[in-house]
């Protein structure tokens, strides 16, 4: 969801007074909650949908009447995406007709349907891809960075979080995500101990991990492996994420959601990518670096990390 805002950013530069209502899902809505472009935000959960008040709720957002309805897709077909965009009564409704060679058996709930199919141009970037869509507005976009701007209260969470980690204002400051969904996507801890380690030693730097509770595991293994613990910024808004990395002199990271978060930051960044294409999915953006051998992620040395963020922070 992060990787695909290049999509609100492009209606909003082009359409600057109008209002965007965005219907996700619980999962991906969390990703929007700090888009500053995106003025109403429904949260469409399948497991309510037995709950007659809730549906009453829903169906009477949606029919409050749009002038305009889209409904994108860069991964898979989605019959709910589709029917929702139906239930808006929009006049122009934009639609998929087919997704990489394969039809959408809904395209007739769209009076403006495009055909999206990159088989040929599969190294697109997710940020250009979903921009597709857009094609019966003639509207591209060449900001193709996610957007997340914090509140106030997730800067000063940020700064606590600093100030209480001991971290000294005269040093550099790393940030390291070490966890993601999905074990491929995961180097091995034991790689990162070895970082930490060699950053520590010859870098002199305060290092941080961001993670959530499902990386607990990866975070105590790591730290069991230190006398000195580092600090752990642990289950936080993606709002305050943003806001510390972007108090960070470098934040490094598995492929996985945080990656984008990152992304949406002026700091530098080192992306460890294995069985996923990092020309689709890497950060974009001055300053984003991605590092891949192969699909195996621990094909990646610990020297080639280091290496790179030895220069990025200025040391050769």
């Amino acid at each position: 969801m992060l990787a695909g805002s290049s999509l609100i950013t492009a209606l909003i530069e082009s359409y600057p007074e109008a209002s965007i209502t965005f219907v996700a899902s619980p999962q991906n809505a969390i990703a929007l909650e700090a888009n500053p472009y995106i003025n109403e935000l429904i949260i469409f959960d399948k497991k309510k949908l037995s709950d007659p008040e809730y549906l009453l709720r829903l169906f009477s957002k949606l029919r409050k009447g749009y002038d305009l309805c889209i409904a994108p897709a860069t991964v898979s077909l989605s019959f709910t995406n589709d029917f929702i965009s139906r239930l808006t009564r929009s006049k122009f409704r934009i639609g998929i007709e087919e997704l990489d060679g394969t039809l959408n058996k809904f395209s007739f709930f769209f009076n403006n349907r495009v055909p999206v199919d990159f088989r040929k141009n599969n190294d697109t970037h997710i940020a250009r891809r979903i921009l597709k869509i857009l094609e019966p507005l003639n509207i591209s976009n060449d900001k193709l960075s996610p957007v997340i701007i914090p509140a106030d209260n997730d800067v000063k969470y940020s700064d606590e979080f600093l100030i209480a980690a001991g971290f000294y204002p005269d040093k550099k400051i790393i940030g390291i995500h070490t966890g993601a969904g999905k074990p491929a996507n995961r180097w091995d801890f034991n790689k990162f101990i070895d970082l930490i380690h060699r950053c520590r030693k010859e870098l002199t730097v305060n290092i941080y991990l961001t993670a959530g509770t499902a990386d607990m595991d990866i975070v105590e293994n790591i730290n069991s492996s230190f006398e000195e613990k580092l600090p752990v910024f642990l289950n936080q808004s993606l709002g305050s994420v943003a806001a510390l990395i972007a108090k960070s002199s470098l934040f490094i990271t598995n492929d996985t959601g945080i990656m984008h978060v990152a992304a949406t930051t002026k700091t530098p960044q080192i992306s460890l990518f294995g069985p996923t294409n990092p020309r689709v999915w890497q950060p974009m953006g001055t300053g984003k670096f991605s590092l891949r051998n192969s699909d195996d992620i621990n094909s990646i040395s610990v020297d080639e990390v280091f290496g790179l963020a030895e220069k990025l922070l200025g040391r050769k």
